[in-house]
């Protein structure tokens, strides 16, 4: 678009009034202005005075009638109206509504940057592009990211060396973006906009950020330009994207950038004061910078809106702690004054409270991140989960295609909507039993954003599926009902059995999954077929998922997997994959089973094994890699959820690369990587197939979160799920630890010369040896221990011929494992390591050693995938305890912290550390 699209309007007028004029139409536009005369001109302009009284305009597309004809030309009106408008508003905020694609999306970028013009006197500009709808969290200290190792040291040294020299070291920190699962407030991409879409696309794993800088300008056309931010903007998983042009010291910059945000500015306001004040410096000066921003981005990202926010979470939990009670309150005293003390004590007053706080509570402070559609609503943090039941479910109703007749039976050859809500039951749906969890929804005016995946799986005689997989998302308000939801399948022509799975997720974090099946000419069921999420209260703290699988076998033993990524769903059932996961799993215990570990990665041995596995995981992804492929690159953390028990797909084994057919030699720079010391994403033969590199299987790259399976009974309570919440985020791992052993376990395998002893008593308070599961039930009662440490043995209870543990020859069958083997009556969930004989061996179904403790109060359960020696189980958690307990305090999680240990023991030649799965919510702060 440009100004021979305008027609006659504004023709005479140099370009400053030009950009005057459609400033001030837009505002008017927005305000419902329709004619143009000079009586509706200063009606208009009197009501856009009012409207802009908060300095905050909304700034509508041009529109232009078919003919492009415009009978009255207010142009010059308008200019100068805006001019008196400015005189009394100064530098107003100005949004440009549009989207992220198409011609619409064209003008309205045209139309933001006439706004940029300098005889604007615009405050600030942003294009507002509200999808994919990404929540912000916004913290302080700001978090400023860098990708890539080599870059991000380099980066990040100069970014720390201007930090210190100025006054604001204690509001901003660098980030490594290469470090799994890290987030942060700006992530900042020196290149231009087509180099800055590269770096990200290169990532091992997708970003996630409250906003990208990209700090090149963007050096294409226009239109190419707003595809190039909008695709940066879904692919870092970010509310927002500012491209600036740099024409001065980019440290210098940042610190004149955070200094405006200190001062309680919005980000898209601090963006162009501060490219002014590097121009008014005297350098050459930075132009306006182009923003891509959503509503909740351009409205919440200021230090007051920060400082209130972290109060009104911390409310309910004053009164438990006198400390903490006066320091949010006296935080919260300064944000109802309205104004700040002094200059630069707004930032710094949310920052250092928040790190009052977080040194009287001996735990990180998680700011929740606020909602996708605008800033959060002013209210108290929900409180802790209760027992108090939720009345809504998730609802279903079938109705037929064209009558809309609303049905309790399938029919055969018959085209049906599945109409979904959740909501208290009532008449004509049909209610699962079971409550949806959705008490103590995080804060938002309407509701949390919840997607819903409706996903056909059995197939006709023929093979023809009922439908394709659909996907619709719902907001869910604090009371009342949410949106519906409507879903189209056919019935097959012949009277087999129809099966579908509606799956409930926010942010690909799967909450809930539901079955709905019916035998032709007869009547359907709908029921709760996994809880994975027991409420709302934890969500808005958690890192989101680029990913998520959903596992199922079919009753006649079939794989099915539906993956979501973002706004996509699909499924398959890759045949004979039960035959691999058989396999690979023989191939583990071949090493495994060995009562000593090769001592190196490049023995014979290891490689061999190594080059084994490439081969299963090679074709474990040719089973996928149609569906899962495009996330091999740009995911970073996958949740994997089973939704029926004894499902398992071995995702940490995918292996995306072709292998030869004869070993490769190891990458001389394998060992050294797994170890940290140097950058998988920077070695030279990265994607090379003639180098073996174990780094390359997903479960060595990727924070891969399992939830077991776990239905609950129709009327009953879910399962006690033990989560991380925001006033109880942290494990409390090395206070108390109890260890019980097998009496196949010799004493030589559990008292190594490198100690396993020597190294739990070193790094425990207190360690507890029960020799019988009654001394184990007592020493959790009377301890509440954070870590629970298994060498048992998997055997079977001669009574029940149920699968049982063994401990010191007493035997407790998986029946008889309740909360009260698991968890004391302290807050702090442990730990569980399983390290037993295929503790997590999927065979076993329900009766699962892994989900029977996870479903029991456990934070997290760590399993085996085959058959183990005690003395390799005692040799890898004399190496894991110290990794583990040097992280204590940090602040990072259990998952950033366990893919470490994994990689350190296989570095160290150890392929134990390949057979090793987490279950539970790997949110968990250390």
């Amino acid at each position: 678009m440009d100004r021979g699209d305008l027609g006659m309007f504004g023709a005479g007028l140099p370009d400053g009034e030009l950009a005057q004029a459609l400033a001030a139409q837009g505002v008017l536009a927005q305000l419902g202005a329709v004619s143009w005369s000079p009586i509706d001109v200063n009606d208009a302009i009197g009501r856009m005075l009012q409207a802009g009284a908060d300095g905050v305009c909304e700034v509508a597309s041009w529109w232009l009638p078919p003919d492009k004809k415009i009978p009255y030309d207010p142009a010059a009106e308008l200019a100068e109206a805006w001019r008196g408008f400015v005189a009394q508003h100064p530098q107003p905020r100005l949004e440009v509504q549009g989207g992220d694609a198409g011609a619409a999306a064209e003008s309205a970028s045209w139309l933001a940057r006439i706004c940029r013009h300098p005889d604007v006197s615009a405050g600030s500009v942003f294009l507002r592009v509200d999808q994919p709808a990404w929540a912000v969290a916004w913290e302080w200290p700001l978090r400023m990211g860098v990708l890539g190792a080599a870059a991000a040291s380099a980066r990040g040294k100069r970014l720390q060396a201007a930090l210190d020299r100025t006054g604001y070291r204690h509001l901003w920190s660098v980030v490594d973006m290469a470090r799994p699962g890290a987030e942060c407030d700006l992530l900042l991409l020196p290149g231009d906009l087509r180099q800055a879409l590269a770096e990200v696309l290169a990532a091992p794993q997708r970003p996630r950020a409250d906003c990208v800088l990209v700090l090149g300008g963007t050096q294409v056309s226009e239109a190419r330009g707003l595809t190039l931010a909008a695709a940066l903007r879904r692919e870092t998983r970010t509310a927002g994207v500012g491209v600036l042009a740099a024409g001065g010291d980019v440290a210098e910059f940042l610190t004149d950038l955070v200094a405006e945000l200190s001062h309680d500015l919005t980000l898209d306001v601090a963006l162009f004061r501060a490219a002014a004040r590097q121009k008014g410096q005297g350098g050459t000066g930075w132009p306006a910078p182009e923003l891509l921003f959503s509503r909740a981005l351009a409205t919440g990202s200021s230090a007051r809106r920060s400082a209130a926010r972290i109060a009104r979470e911390l409310a309910p939990g004053a009164g438990a702690d006198p400390a903490v009670g006066a320091i949010t309150r006296a935080l919260q005293d300064r944000v109802d004054k309205g104004h700040w003390e002094s200059e630069m004590a707004d930032a710094s007053d949310a920052a250092v409270m928040r790190a009052d706080i977080e040194r009287v509570t001996g735990q990180r402070h998680r700011v929740a991140r606020m909602a996708a559609n605008g800033p959060a609503p002013k209210r108290a943090m929900p409180p802790q989960p209760t027992d108090q039941p939720d009345d809504r479910e998730v609802l279903a109703q079938v109705v037929e295609q064209g009558s809309g007749a609303i049905t309790q039976a399938l029919q055969p050859d018959r085209a049906y909507e599945l109409r979904v809500k959740i909501a208290p039951p009532q008449a004509g749906f049909t209610a699962p039993g079971q409550a949806f969890p959705s008490h103590e929804l995080p804060p938002s005016e309407s509701g949390p954003a919840l997607v819903l995946s409706f996903v056909p799986l059995a197939a006709g005689a023929g093979g023809e599926r009922p439908a394709a997989p659909q996907q619709r998302q719902v907001y869910l308000p604090a009371q009342g009902e949410s949106t519906p939801a409507a879903f189209t399948f056919q019935t097959h022509g012949l009277a087999g059995p129809f099966r579908a799975r509606l799956l409930v997720s926010h942010e690909n974090r799967v909450i809930q999954t539901l079955r709905l099946d019916g035998q032709a000419d007869g009547a359907y069921s709908f029921t709760v077929e996994n809880l994975v999420q027991p409420g709302f209260h934890n969500l808005p703290y958690q890192a989101a998922f680029d990913a998520a699988l959903v596992v199922n076998h079919s009753t006649s033993g079939q794989a099915g997997i539906t993956l979501l990524a973002d706004s996509s769903v699909s499924f398959l059932e890759p045949a004979g994959m039960g035959d691999m996961l058989e396999m690979l799993k023989a191939t583990l215990t071949d090493e495994t089973a060995l009562r000593r570990a090769e001592t190196s990665l490049d023995s014979a041995a290891m490689t061999d094994l190594v080059y084994a596995l490439t081969q299963h995981g090679r074709l474990l992804y040719d089973f996928v890699e149609a569906q899962l492929g495009a996330l091999d690159a740009s995911a970073g953390r996958i949740q994997v959820v089973e939704a029926r028990p004894g499902a398992y797909f071995p995702a940490e084994f995918l292996y995306p690369l072709e292998v030869p057919p004869a070993k490769p030699p190891l990458c001389p720079h394998a060992a050294t990587s797994l170890a940290g010391g140097s950058s998988h994403q920077d070695c030279p033969h990265r994607d090379d197939p003639d180098h073996l590199c174990p780094l390359r299987f997903w479960g060595f790259r990727k924070q891969i979160e399992r939830q077991p399976a776990g239905a609950t009974p129709p009327g009953t309570q879910p399962a006690a799920l033990t989560v991380p919440t925001p006033l109880n985020a942290r494990l409390d791992l090395f206070r108390s630890v109890q260890v019980a052993r097998s009496d196949k376990v010799q004493p030589a395998d559990y008292d190594l010369p490198e100690g396993l002893l020597k190294v739990l008593n070193a790094s425990f308070a207190s360690v507890g040896t029960p020799g019988s599961w009654k001394q184990w039930k007592g020493a959790i009662a009377e301890q509440s221990p954070g870590f629970l440490l298994l060498l048992s043995h998997s055997t079977e209870d001669a009574t029940s011929h149920l699968p049982a543990l063994e401990i010191s020859k007493d035997v407790l069958p998986v029946a008889s494992v309740e909360a009260s083997y698991v968890k004391g009556p302290q807050a702090a969930a442990p730990v569980v390591f399983l390290m037993g004989c295929s503790t997590a061996d999927p065979k076993v179904g329900f009766l699962n050693f892994v989900e029977r403790f996870k479903r029991k109060q456990a934070a997290l359960v760590v399993g085996t995938l085959s058959t183990i020696s005690a003395q390799r189980a005692a040799r890898f958690l004399a190496l894991a305890l110290p990794l583990f307990k040097a992280a204590t305090g940090s602040g990072r999680t259990f998952g950033e912290v366990f893919l470490e240990v994994k990689r350190a023991a296989l570095a160290q030649g150890d392929g134990f550390a390949l057979s090793l799965v987490a279950y539970g919510d790997t949110g968990w702060q250390l």
